[in-house]
């Protein structure tokens, strides 16, 4: 990260004109009083407020909110090359902020809050600056036992919340209350300082830690203004705060900045104001928010959603699984079979119909460092570090560095979960399915069928289903529409079970995702496969057709991944599968030959890891009807609430089928009371 970064707070806005529906860019004009009332107005008629102000500053008023966070420039920071790198990003990513380059650009100040103080009755401005360098050498303060200082070490972050004389008493007493009922709940609790506004700020602070040292936090009351700076010019009847933060994540004003530590604690802060401004929030008449999430900004510039389309264009280049899937399957079981079921088949593959290195060069050619809203940075930067895996495993096929570079992307595979893939092979049964198959041009009649239903509520839908004589037995959705392979065939009493996995899941998430502007939630927030194909399972089985043959062939996927990792070749996998565990020959094969393709891949421990974390999820009161929003991964649930609450995201059109079966919704609730992988009611599915 350079300067121009920091020093972008304002550069996105200068230019707001490209704001559109989520703000308005105007000079300011007239004198206090008429300023006042024209950012009011405007306010009042939901209009965002983006204004660039004459010393290269900019005023931000997303909405009516009773707060205003203040950045200035500090004198000591004149020239470009010493700029307080880092400092105004920290007040950019809130929704209602000014930042000042210069003495001018703060005589907009007044106005700004008059406008808001129309809204409420009570503001709260809060100025916030970084220590001085003359500060920053040595340890830093102490407030109780801590590990000691090593020089060389980064220190952990610290804090003081500045809150004027005669404040300090009052303000330590009530944040050593808080900080006490968070010691003791292991939850936030700044609610226990809403009277006093600075122990709620240094109660929230005290959450934030990084390389596992808490924040140290003190309360002083002095004047509330940076060294070197004269006091904010404020109307009568402002709540005036100011928090100076340690620059711990840079070296020295100049720099150079330390990045990822940076963006950690810009994230943990973002929260920890959140916090801190819900509690300020709940002590007037009129409600705001219902949760701190909401008081995040709604409207986001179009450079943020430029980045969004190019990383959508980037991901949806080229079709990772498709490319690491083998066109010659049934060949090369044939070749295994009459070879005596040994030797390592050979596998053959697509071209790969991108130039791998000109990708990666759009990819980071993406400038995230401008990003001022620090919840869309971490998604981006987390989806921007997973295509580079991808395509870095496209151009290394067929090598053993695929294997790691499939490690890196889909993670290791935990003792728990081949204790759970045993448990399943020793207690569930394989009991085949008797019955009539239904072969690849039935089970697309009943795919498309599916869809027509979707078309209700998304008109316009184009044919969603393609049957392939590249794929043999296979079936993926890739890109939102069903592959199925021309030789597939299913038992039909599976075949329901398995639309409500392929179109009722992955689909239905791809179109609830294109439903919304941002386009992450249909490409896939990073290391959404593992709650995807959960979610997809466990609508096997809330249909009731998640068979004991199925569950057992995805325990022995995570048998077959981790003898991969355990350094076992192809035949002694299948020997695994065929001879130890008792599955079919050719079934063996199959999924020995979906985990060694490309040169090792991972990623089918996902089905069981999946369906074993959104078992517990639900069993620890989680929802299930809000994950359909699109492609996420379980730790995105809170920053899809967040998005929601913001109203960056919408209503989702389509719910799965199954929320309005009677019996399902029963295996619903017997889920939530707690059940394990192996525990699942299978009884009789398999005699129907």
């Amino acid at each position: 990260m350079n300067e121009a970064d920091t020093a972008s707070a304002a550069g996105p806005v200068r230019g707001a004109g490209k704001l559109g529906a989520a703000g308005t860019a105007s000079p300011a004009h007239g004198g206090p009083g008429e300023q006042a009332r024209g950012l009011a107005e405007r306010l009042g008629h939901g209009e965002t407020v983006a204004r660039p102000l004459p010393g290269g500053g900019v005023l931000y008023l997303d909405r009516p909110l009773p707060f205003l966070l203040v950045y200035r420039r500090p004198p000591r920071s004149g020239s470009r090359e010493a700029r307080d790198l880092g400092a105004a990003r920290l007040v950019t990513s809130e929704a209602c902020h000014l930042v000042a380059e210069g003495p001018r650009d703060a005589e907009i100040l007044p106005a700004a809050v008059a406008a808001l103080q129309r809204h409420f009755d009570e503001v709260l401005v809060l100025e916030v600056w970084t220590r001085p360098q003359a500060e920053e050498e040595g340890p830093p303060e102490a407030d109780g036992a801590e590990p000691p200082f090593v020089p060389g070490e980064a220190p952990p972050p610290a804090f003081r919340v500045h809150c004027g004389a005669g404040a300090t008493s009052s303000a330590r007493a009530s944040s050593g209350t808080a900080a006490a009922t968070a010691g003791s709940t292991g939850r936030s609790a700044p609610s226990a300082a809403t009277g006093n506004p600075a122990a709620a700020f240094a109660a929230s602070l005290r959450e934030i830690a990084l390389d596992d040292r808490a924040a140290r936090v003190t309360i002083r009351g002095t004047a509330p203004r940076p060294p070197g700076l004269p006091p904010l010019a404020l109307p009568a009847g402002v709540v005036h705060l100011g928090v100076e933060v340690a620059p711990v994540f840079r070296a020295g004003p100049a720099g150079p900045l330390y990045p990822p530590r940076y963006e950690a604690l810009r994230r943990q802060w973002h929260v920890a104001l959140g916090k801190a401004l819900f509690a300020f929030c709940r002590r007037l008449p009129k409600s705001v928010a219902r949760h701190y999430l909401a008081l995040g900004r709604c409207g986001l510039p179009e450079a943020l959603w430029d980045i969004d389309r190019t990383l959508a264009e980037v991901g949806e280049g080229f079709d990772f699984l498709l490319q690491v899937t083998p066109v010659n399957a049934a060949e090369a079981w044939e070749r295994f079979r009459a070879a005596g079921c040994q030797g390592e088949p050979s596998f053959r593959y697509r071209p790969i119909p991108v130039d791998v290195e000109l990708m990666k060069r759009r990819l980071y050619d993406i400038p995230l460092e401008r990003i001022e809203d620090p919840t869309l940075t971490l998604l981006f930067r987390e989806k921007q570090e997973e295509l580079d895996r991808e395509l870095t495993m496209l151009a290394e096929r067929e090598t053993r560095r695929f294997f790691h570079g499939s490690m890196a992307l889909y993670g290791e595979v935990d003792d728990d979960l081949v204790a759970s893939a045993r448990a399943v092979l020793d207690r569930v049964p394989d009991r085949p399915l008797p019955g009539e198959r239904v072969d690849a041009a039935a089970f697309a009649t009943l795919a498309r069928r599916e869809v027509d239903q979707y078309r209700r509520l998304v008109p316009g839908l184009p044919d969603l289903v393609e049957v392939r004589d590249d794929m043999h037995r296979g079936v993926m959705v890739s890109r939102g529409r069903l592959l199925i392979g021309e030789a597939f065939t299913v038992s039909r009493f599976r075949a329901e079970a398995l639309i409500h996995h392929e179109v009722g899941t992955h689909v239905l998430t791809d179109l609830n995702g294109r439903a919304q502007r941002f386009r992450q939630l249909y490409l896939g927030f990073a290391g959404y496969e593992s709650l995807q194909e959960g979610m997809a399972v466990f609508a096997e089985y809330l249909v009731g057709g998640l068979t004991p043959g199925r569950l057992r062939t995805l325990a022995g996927r995570v048998l077959a991944v981790r003898a991969l990792v355990d350094g076992a070749d192809f035949t002694a996998t299948w020997r695994l599968l065929a001879q130890v565990h008792g599955f079919a020959p050719e079934t063996a094969f199959t999924v020995a030959l979906r985990v060694f393709r490309g040169g090792g891949f991972t990623k089918d421990k996902v089905y069981l890891e999946g369906l074993r974390d959104l078992l517990a999820y639900l069993a620890e009161g989680g929802e299930l009807e809000p994950l359909y929003v699109g492609k996420i991964a379980a730790a995105h649930v809170p920053v899809v609430e967040e998005l929601q609450m913001r109203g960056v995201l919408g209503e989702m059109p389509l719910q799965p089928r199954f929320l309005f079966d009677t019996s399902a919704l029963a295996r619903l609730d017997a889920a939530r009371r707690g059940l394990t992988v192996a525990e699942l009611d299978l009884s009789g599915e398999s005699e129907r």
